[in-house]
Order: C-alpha cells, then structure tokens, then sequence
C-alpha cells in the first residue's frame, strides 16, 4: 500500500486527528492534567493478574477502552494518533479506507479488566472507529480475573466521586481509567 492508493478523504481525516491529538494534549499539559492511555502490562503486574479466559467475540463499547498493550504512548486517552510518522499514517489511512468501504475491518482483540479494556491488536482500528463516530467495535475479549472488585478498592482510596446512574460515556470512561490509574498509587 503506498499514499496514492489511499482516498484524500483518509488523509483529511488524520491530519484532522493529529490537529485534534497535539491540541488535545496542549490542553492537557497547560491544566496539569495526565490523559495517557495506561498500559496493560503495568497493570498486570500491579494487580497480579494470571488467571484469564477467552470471553469470544462481543461488541465493546469504545468509551471503556482504556489502555493498550504495546501502543499506549502512540495514542491519546481519545485513541487520536499522537505521532505523524509516515507508517502511522498510512496504516490508519488503510483502515480509515477499509472502515468506510463495502466489507469493514476486522474485529479487535481486547483484554478486559473489570470494566476496562485494553487493546491487545487493533489500536489504530479503534482510533479510526472514534473518529467516524462508532460508540462500540466488536473485539475477541479475554477477560482476567481480578483479586478484587476496583470499584471498592478505589473508593476505600478516597479517589471516586459518588457514583450516580445517569453519568455519561465519557465519565464512564474517566472512571475506569480512575479506577486502574488509583491503584498504581498503593
């Protein structure tokens, strides 16, 4: 695949995306804020997870992925892309392509934990579904066991706010990544 072969739209929309990420991230670093997508890998080993189990094919609603397992520092919290190197770009741009064409993409491979998930395969997928507005992707899911419920370990930790019924995606989403990023500070 090479840049002549992708649609202009494709190379709007990232160019979009990365406007969007470097300001994003300027926001963040003026207010004080760390948006980073958290990794997989730290939190296993914080929280000793060992025991797994494939859970199959299941649509997962995008605003409670949280993290990656290999790629957490090339996307923002919003899974926008953070670097503009050519491979990047023409990788999202492929999916981009393939997303907005006759068949789609592939479904992604997610480990959840609690109510969080964590991209194992398809971060850039993700990234280009956020941007076309999808809510949920459908994703293989396996999910870990863990030694505790987060929810209960967080709000012993004094670090959540009252929960309440009606609370939008987007705290959803900032509460499962409070309740992963609170447990780093044990």
């Amino acid at each position: 695949m090479d840049f002549e072969t992708l649609s202009p739209e494709s190379n709007i929309k990232f160019q979009q995306a990365r406007r969007q990420a470097q300001l994003s991230q300027l926001a963040n670093l003026l207010r004080g804020h760390n948006r980073n997508l958290l990794s997989f890998d730290e939190v296993r080993q914080k929280l000793g997870l060992r025991q797994s189990r494939r859970l199959g094919r299941q649509q997962i609603a995008l605003d409670n992925i949280v993290g990656s397992v290999g790629r957490y520092q090339e996307f923002t919290v919003d899974f926008l892309p953070r670097i503009g190197s050519k491979s990047l770009a023409m990788r999202w741009r492929g999916l981009y392509d393939l997303a907005n064409g006759a068949t789609g993409f592939p479904p992604i491979q997610a480990f959840q934990v609690g109510p969080a998930y964590f991209v194992e395969d398809g971060n850039h997928r993700v990234s280009v579904a956020r941007t076309n507005g999808a809510k949920s992707i459908e994703a293989y899911v396996t999910v870990y066991d863990t030694p505790a419920d987060l929810t209960t370990i967080a709000a012993l930790r004094g670090r959540l706010a009252d929960d309440s019924a009606d609370r939008t995606a987007s705290e959803a989403k900032a509460k499962s990544t409070l309740l992963i990023s609170s447990l780093f500070t044990l």
